[in-house]
């Protein structure tokens, strides 16, 4: 991008160090975007912001699509996502290409119009107009909704990520939802890698979103990753995705047999240790015969 960079007086730019992610469970600490002198506290769930009238919000200019982009606030999380626009979305002048979850002193760009995104303390704010007390802001702001904390998984940024590739997938645009998926996928297998323990709803979300990548791709790697993560975890595989196995590891050559036999080898041995339900999974997996 070119020119010059102009950052709202109401919220100076900070350094990548001092740019917190959106962490607290404070109730009294909402976030906030800044657009052209506007303050705004975006709803919980999906905001469309763009040119259109029917966008919560409204963009004025030319160079912004009529629906440019989406900002989801959930309980644990704001994610900024482009919606396939014409110029882009730029967050710290770099441009969006998948959903990036925001952090307090972000700039998006989109079109010629700066937004500031910052969480703002409600308390400091009560205080500072009403010259109330430390107790008396406390009192105060005790009634104030829930809001975000940084999730101490990744199943919440899977399941909003999910649910934009569902919507790609369903009008056919793959790439978007391999786009969306890839990094994030990537991630949660490099850190079973690391030794983090993977939750067994990240478990499911991934073997799903894994296989229907797999399946949409003919991308064998897809396939290896749900092995590989599952193998780490000694965890079977969801009965959600075991009924399409046979047919899925038929129709795509390009997956590693040799990983599936490991992990049948994993299986195998701390079955016995498991529940009835999750033995009869493993039952499943090791009577497959992974070698094409």
């Amino acid at each position: 991008m070119t020119g010059t960079v102009r950052t709202p007086p109401t919220r100076p730019g900070l350094s990548a160090a001092r740019r917190p992610p959106v962490e607290t469970g404070d109730r009294s600490v909402v976030s906030c975007l800044v657009v052209r002198g506007r303050t705004i506290q975006p709803a919980p769930g999906d905001t469309l912001i763009g040119r259109s009238s029917r966008c919560p919000i409204v963009i004025d200019d030319m160079l912004a699509s009529r629906v440019h982009a989406m900002l989801t606030v959930s309980d644990n999380v704001v994610l900024l996502a482009d919606l396939e626009s014409m110029n882009g979305v730029y967050l710290n002048e770099t441009r969006v290409t998948r959903p990036v979850p925001l952090r307090d002193g972000d700039r998006i760009f989109i079109g010629s119009t700066e937004l500031s995104f910052f969480m703002m303390d409600l308390r400091a704010a009560v205080r500072e107009a009403s010259g109330s007390s430390e107790d008396e802001t406390r009192k105060r702001c005790s009634d104030l909704p829930p809001v975000s904390e940084l999730p101490t998984d990744k199943a919440e940024v899977l399941e909003r990520l999910g649910k934009l590739a569902d919507r790609a997938f369903a009008e056919g645009r793959v790439d978007t939802a391999k786009r969306l998926l890839a990094d994030h996928m990537g991630a949660i297998l490099e850190g079973a890698r690391g030794g983090r323990q993977v939750p067994d709803d990240v478990l499911r979300a991934a073997a799903e979103y894994g296989f229907k990548l797999a399946a949409a791709t003919s991308e064998g790697a897809w396939i290896d990753l749900v092995v590989e993560l599952h193998m780490i975890a000694r965890r079977p595989l969801p009965a959600t995705v075991l009924d399409g196995i046979a047919p899925l590891l038929a129709s795509v050559t390009t997956w590693d047999p040799e990983l599936f036999v490991m992990y049948q080898a994993v299986l195998a041995g701390v079955a016995p240790a498991m529940s009835a339900a999750n033995q009869a999974l493993c039952s499943r997996i090791c009577a497959l015969r992974p070698h094409r």
